[in-house]
């Protein structure tokens, strides 16, 4: 507001411009930007350098030099948490995991397993050169969710992850998931503290959630009995992306999405079969996002 003479909604407008990582806070990193591009009267720049100079002695905050940081998390605090995440959700872990298919049941751990190394295994060099945000979105994007379309696009999705798991097994001498993760974190524990103690506490908390969602699952299972004894039941369904192009899209028109132009993809196909599983109990309105209920009426193509 100091710097910039605008109505609230344009003031939030510059906010969200300088907000890079999309923290919902401005870091001393993003508010120097701002400085640097907008408070060009001399007597707006004192008053900025005045309010950095408060924010030298304040709480959770430490100075070094020319650099204003926020306060690092304590040696081994970011590892302490992740072992604990790891052990809170134990049975969630054994449930989604184990099925009939001992195949299967190792496909399974296994992709459990490589999200979480993905989260861990960093060269100290690449590290020093890449920012925080630099990191959350290679996990969770490149290493997460492109992995994931690379996986379900191949004739055989997750080929050879059950014989990988069979060997980090015999690698780590853990032949059960939880203490397998815990060794694996053990094994990068130099990296683990090195990311916490360049990105600082906040980065410890979006790491711990990224965490949690591979970790935590509701793998609680409904019977027969009491789809049957709900009252006016109804399912809403959610897609999860799209599968291949086809149709126009593929005839030179890529940038066609949406249904004709999509196929449902094989997570939709997997939300889809669950809802028939239902429906084959009882009967019951379903309001279903297209890609859904493309696979529920046509299937996969």
């Amino acid at each position: 507001k100091m710097g910039v003479r605008k109505s609230d909604r344009e003031l939030k407008d510059v906010f969200l411009k300088y907000d890079i990582d999309n923290s919902g806070t401005i870091s001393f990193e993003e508010y120097l930007e701002f400085v640097k591009d907008f408070l060009l009267d001399q007597s707006q720049t004192m008053l900025a350098v005045e309010y950095l100079k408060e924010l030298e002695d304040s709480p959770g905050l430490e100075y070094e030099g020319d650099e204003v940081k926020p306060e690092v998390a304590g040696d081994g605090d970011l590892y302490n948490q992740m072992l604990q995440i790891i052990d809170d959700h134990h049975d969630d872990l054994e449930l989604v995991s184990r099925t009939a298919d001992v195949t299967e049941s190792n496909q399974i751990r296994a992709v459990i397993v490589k999200l979480v190394l993905d989260m861990v295994v960093f060269e100290a060099s690449d590290i020093e050169k890449m920012k925080g945000q630099e990191i959350l979105r290679l996990v969770a994007n490149k290493r997460g969710w492109d992995w994931k379309n690379q996986e379900a696009s191949k004739s055989v999705p997750l080929e050879g992850m059950a014989d990988w798991y069979t060997c980090l097994m015999r690698t780590y001498d853990a032949f059960e998931l939880r203490p397998l993760l815990k060794r694996c974190l053990a094994a990068n524990y130099n990296t683990i503290n090195l990311l916490s103690g360049k990105f600082g506490i906040l980065f410890d908390e979006c790491y711990c959630t990224i965490l949690a969602g591979i970790v935590s699952w509701d793998a609680n299972r409904i019977k027969g009995e009491n789809i049957k004894e709900l009252m006016l039941p109804v399912i809403f369904a959610f897609s999860c992306g799209t599968g291949n192009k086809m149709g126009m899209a593929t005839e030179g028109i890529p940038t066609l999405v949406g249904p004709g132009f999509e196929k449902p993809g094989p997570t939709n196909l997997a939300l889809a079969q669950s809802i028939q599983n239902i429906l084959a109990v009882r009967a019951m309105p379903v309001f279903a996002q297209w890609e859904i209920a493309d696979a529920l009426i046509y299937g996969e193509d």
